[in-house]
């Protein structure tokens, strides 16, 4: 698979993507779709998991006993790269502007239904099979956007050519699903 365009542009990644029951105002980067950020580069990915100990003593021992007492959160950070590549399209600026508001709105609350609260969306991540073999499903805690002075800006939509934008997600389970050491050896911890 080649990596660019005969005109230059990045070619979407079909197995690396961002998707969300939230559709955006308007078409997402790099394919259009409203509901799915397919991304057209790789993104910066780390995956994080540890594990807590207790402490244990006994009479006599030089040291504590270790005692399992429960695994963290799951922390997935997705740096993504967006560049603008075409003056109107799903690699436009305001494609890109779209975008951003769409990531930005999944740290906040949804508009209550029948007066019942309604959290922010939960998202869905896969690229290819480096976090999971299937998508993995994450909320968003948290987001920062990098716009770039050293490159030129779209003169309609105010932002520059390159915009990075850093994302901390957290892995949410079923509590009937939740993966054991064997799964995550066989599937990433996909369900």
């Amino acid at each position: 698979m080649k990596a660019t365009r005969r005109d230059g542009r990045l070619v979407p990644l079909d197995e690396c993507y961002l998707y969300s029951t939230l559709p955006a105002a308007g078409p997402l980067y790099s394919k259009g779709d409203p509901n799915t950020l397919y991304f057209d580069n790789i993104p910066d990915l780390s995956d994080k998991k540890s594990a807590k100990y207790n402490d244990e003593t006994g009479i006599g021992r030089t040291a504590p006993f270790k005692v399992y007492a429960n695994s963290e959160n799951r922390m997935i950070t997705c740096e993504c790269h967006f560049f603008v590549q075409q003056a109107s399209g799903p690699q436009s600026a305001t494609a890109i502007k779209n975008t951003l508001r769409w990531l930005e709105a999944h740290v906040y609350p949804q508009k209550p239904q029948n007066g019942t609260y309604n959290p922010p969306p939960i998202m869905q991540i896969k690229c290819f099979e480096n976090l999971a073999n299937d998508t993995l499903c994450v909320v968003l805690n948290n987001y920062n956007v990098k716009f770039d002075p050293s490159v030129p800006w779209d003169e309609t939509e105010g932002i520059p050519y390159k915009v990075d934008v850093s994302l901390d997600f957290e892995v949410v389970y079923q509590s009937s699903d939740l993966p054991y050491a064997e799964d995550i050896v066989e599937t990433g911890g996909a369900q």
